[in-house]
């Protein structure tokens, strides 16, 4: 028995139709599009970052609106029949899915609270404005610790700008 090909969830469950859709194994299907589901319940264990908001991580914000971006396009392939070209669409989102959760956060937490770490341990003058030994696109001043990374992303593009 097979499920005729016109009908379709309703909309906010057209991105996991789409995941169960991308994989050409039925259960391994049904197994991923529980997972995305669950994975959602591992977002605080997987969230290394000291910082929680993202007013202050913009690397975290960037990637945040690809997952949006990506969220919406599984949204319309689950909508869509499943033709070739929204096959291969469904796959390339469910993989960036997953790899989301499972590698770019954890990563981007890491590097922001490595970025963190160096503006706090050369920020500790009582001034607060010793510069960094960093490479020279890198050399910034670091007002306050916590903001290394917005600071030292301003003072990059102000020295860009200045170049030109």
């Amino acid at each position: 028995m097979q499920t005729p090909i016109s009908i379709v969830p309703e909309f906010y469950l057209l991105p996991f139709y789409a995941i169960l859709r991308a994989i050409p194994n039925k259960l391994l299907g049904v197994v991923a599009m529980l997972a995305s589901i669950l994975i959602l319940f591992l977002l605080p264990l997987l969230e290394s970052s000291r910082v929680r908001s993202s007013a202050f991580r913009p690397f975290m914000r960037f990637f945040f609106w690809l997952f949006v971006v990506n969220f919406l396009l599984l949204m319309w392939i689950g909508s869509n029949h499943p033709e070739p070209p929204y096959i291969l669409l469904g796959q390339l989102c469910t993989a960036f899915y997953f790899a989301y959760f499972l590698i770019l956060v954890p990563f981007i937490g890491l590097i922001e609270n490595t970025l963190s770490d160096i503006g706090t341990k050369y920020s500790s003058t009582p001034s607060n404005s010793k510069k960094f030994p960093l490479p020279g696109y890198l050399a910034c001043t670091c007002n306050l610790g916590n903001f290394y990374l917005i600071h030292c992303l301003y003072s990059i593009s102000s020295s860009r700008n200045s170049l030109i």
